[in-house]
């Protein structure tokens, strides 16, 4: 089934289902960008010069964050893709 032959329905719900992919993909970003931002906070302030290795640990995980949101969002766009335009929908499922 080629993408010609969805009906509105579908069209439809592929659209919903990219958009949904993409507010999670900036939702992922947003709090990687909020963790790096909070670590740099914490690392220039000099009250906190003990826990300056929780700033690190804070800023990797904003770092991984965002490079996991990454690769989520493409992989979940390249199933999308293939699931809608290879037919699969209509498959049933095992």
């Amino acid at each position: 089934m080629k993408r010609t032959d969805l009906s509105l329905r579908d069209h439809l719900a592929i659209d919903r289902t990219r958009l949904a992919n993409q507010r999670t993909l900036l939702a992922m970003l947003r709090t990687g960008l909020y963790l790096i931002l909070m670590s740099l906070t914490v690392w220039s302030l000099n009250i906190f010069e003990d826990i300056r290795w929780i700033s690190g640990t804070v800023l990797l995980a904003g770092i991984v964050t965002g490079i996991l949101g990454l690769q989520l969002w493409n992989k979940q766009r390249k199933r999308i893709n293939n699931s809608y335009l290879e037919g699969d929908y209509h498959k049933p499922k095992k």
